[in-house]
């Protein structure tokens, strides 16, 4: 019964190795969220944002959009990895272009006919 155990586990153990490799080695975008530490160049819309203990260059989506320093925004990672140029989405608050609009919970549903509990006679 021990070797069988034995099996089991040198299987799973290699199994995780497997997709442990895989995940490594995907190509993805991750997106961050940093905080804008300065601007760098307006007219291009560069800023120094500072994630976790690093800080890097990255690019508004929008030259016409400014952040003011301390804003939290999120940063898109193309690939995964942070040597490559990195683009601010928008703030945490508001995205960009592609921001869309979260609907209150009153909002959710329409109202169609009656409640046949509270408007029944």
């Amino acid at each position: 019964m021990s070797n069988s155990n034995e099996i089991t586990n040198n299987l799973l153990q290699s199994m995780s190795i497997i997709a442990s490799q895989a995940v490594n080695n995907t190509n993805f975008d991750k997106t961050v969220q940093a905080t804008i530490v300065s601007c760098i160049d307006a007219t291009i819309g560069e800023y120094k944002v500072k994630y976790q203990d690093g800080t890097w260059s990255a690019f508004s989506q929008n030259v016409n959009t400014t952040y003011l320093n301390g804003t939290s925004v999120y940063v898109l990672i193309p690939g995964g990895d942070t040597r490559n140029v990195k683009t601010i989405i928008g703030t945490t608050k508001q995205l960009g272009i592609n921001y869309i609009n979260v609907i209150n919970e009153e909002n959710k549903y329409q109202k169609l006919g009656t409640n046949v509990i509270t408007d029944s006679k």
